[in-house]
């Protein structure tokens, strides 16, 4: 049985094949999105440059489903090129984009570059949700969960940084109205626990505990 990615890249060749239909910008984005929800980075960003040399009418949907297969694929470097490509392009970043650039950094082990972007949101009072909250606090969670096993001695100091860092992003998002689901709350456990913190964390287990359906913990 063939994955999704492959049905979705042989649709497209056989488009690409008649004479009287070719694909349009909306095939190719789905078709990229296929590959980036099978971490296909290399097959994403291939149909991009198809679209390019097309001189199809590039979009925010394009760039951010590129965007989200590089994240996937913890090509960080890659999401943040192309982040600037569009700009240079003169395609203004949504929500979704910058929710998936924040991923993207927190995959890559670049959780201060996932921190910035998520103020640049607010700096320029763009729409934040549930996920682009729950991305950032996740970049931090890997990250302390990464620096714990480098060395315990040298990085206490930075895992203290980003537990703490964890928990106040999950009170801006009640402050600003924004409820935390049980993602949320796994995240900054995750946090917590490497750097010991194993009664933020109890409590953190308390408060999904209390919360409703979306807060309980597996």
């Amino acid at each position: 049985k063939r994955s999704l990615w492959k049905n979705a890249l042989i649709l497209l060749r056989e488009c690409e094949n008649e004479s009287d239909v070719q694909p349009d910008i909306i095939t190719y984005t789905n078709t990229i999105r296929a590959c980036a929800r099978s971490k296909r980075t290399k097959q994403a960003l291939s149909l991009l440059e198809t679209v390019k040399g097309k001189r199809l009418q590039l979009d925010a949907y394009v760039y951010t489903a590129a965007i989200d297969a590089c994240a996937k694929g913890k090509f960080w470097r890659k999401a943040l090129s192309l982040l600037d490509e569009m700009k240079t392009n003169g395609i203004n970043p949504t929500s979704v984009t910058y929710s998936v650039v924040i991923s993207a950094c927190g995959n890559g082990g670049q959780w201060e570059k996932a921190l910035e972007f998520l103020n640049q949101m607010k700096q320029n009072r763009m729409d934040i949700n549930v996920i682009t909250y729950n991305s950032a606090i996740a970049a931090l969670a890997k990250a302390s969960r990464k620096l714990s096993k480098i060395s315990h001695s040298s990085s206490s100091m930075d895992t203290d940084e980003l537990w703490m860092k964890a928990l106040d992003l999950l009170q801006q998002m009640m402050e600003e109205g924004i409820e935390p689901d049980a993602y949320s709350y796994s995240a900054a456990i995750s946090a917590c626990a490497p750097a010991g913190r194993w009664k933020e964390a109890l409590k953190l287990i308390k408060h999904m505990e209390r919360g409703g359906p979306r807060m309980k913990p597996n």
